[in-house]
Parts: structure tokens; C-alpha cells; sequence
């Protein structure tokens, strides 16, 4: 069976996107950048928290969707947690039973799709999808 990683493809080519696009870019714009953590363990959100730090030294408004409390007291990144916290696999060792990582994956595939059509239920996620064309 051959498995699809899309979800994985789309972050690297988002994170290398706002690397050449934003971080290392000679110009000196400021944009406002909607940085969407939803379902990932705090491990991963510690990943966009370092990213969210380097663009507000370079002037840019971040704001960072996460189902977490905020992970610093940076001023200059709005930090917004979502209802959805039971959808957090931080708690759950999804390696520990593993036999490959095949059947891992089909897992996180239906629960991000089951997630993805209650996540727009949420009031902070439906008000950010209405500003959507102000972020990059």
C-alpha cells in the first residue's frame, strides 16, 4: 500500500516559503503572518514558536493559532488557543505500540480529516477565517 504524506509536504514547502520569502529577504516590509499550529504536539509548536520569535525581531506581526497556552511572553506575537483541545496527541506515546509507521499514519490522516470539519465550529478559528486576506 502506498501512503500519502501531503499534510507533511505542505509544511515543509509553507516553512521554506516563509524562510526565502520573509526571514531572509533583503527588503524590509512588515507583513502579518497567521502561523496555524492546531493539532501538533508542543514539540512541534516549540518549532514555530523559534520561527514566530526570528520574524518579529524582523519587524513582522505574528499571530499563532495553537490548541496550547502560550509558549513565551513575547509582545509581539498574538497568541490565540483554540477550544479543540482534545484533539492534542501530546499525551498519547504513538510510538510506543508502533510496528511501522504505515498504519501511524492512516491514523493521523482520518483524525486530522474528522478534525478539519469541526475545526471552523470554533469562534476564534471562524473570526481568523474571516481575516484571512490580511495574513500572507
Amino acid at each position: 500500500m502506498k501512503y500519502k504524506f501531503p499534510f507533511i509536504c505542505n509544511a515543509i514547502i509553507l516553512g521554506l516559503f516563509i524562510i526565502n520569502t520573509v526571514v531572509l529577504s533583503e527588503k524590509h516590509e512588515s507583513y502579518e503572518i497567521l502561523m496555524l499550529v492546531p493539532f501538533s504536539p508542543r514539540s512541534h509548536r516549540s518549532l514555530f514558536v523559534a520561527l514566530a520569535a526570528a520574524l518579529t525581531e524582523r519587524r513582522h506581526k505574528v499571530t499563532m493559532l495553537s490548541g496550547y497556552d502560550p509558549a513565551d511572553h513575547n509582545p509581539d506575537v498574538r497568541y490565540i488557543k483554540h477550544s479543540m483541545t482534545h484533539l492534542l496527541n501530546d499525551r498519547i506515546n504513538i510510538f510506543k505500540n508502533a510496528v511501522s509507521l504505515g498504519p501511524l499514519f492512516e491514523i493521523f490522516e482520518k483524525n486530522h480529516r474528522e478534525a478539519a470539519k469541526k475545526f471552523y465550529d470554533d469562534p476564534k478559528v471562524r473570526e481568523l477565517y474571516n481575516m484571512r486576506t490580511k495574513f500572507i
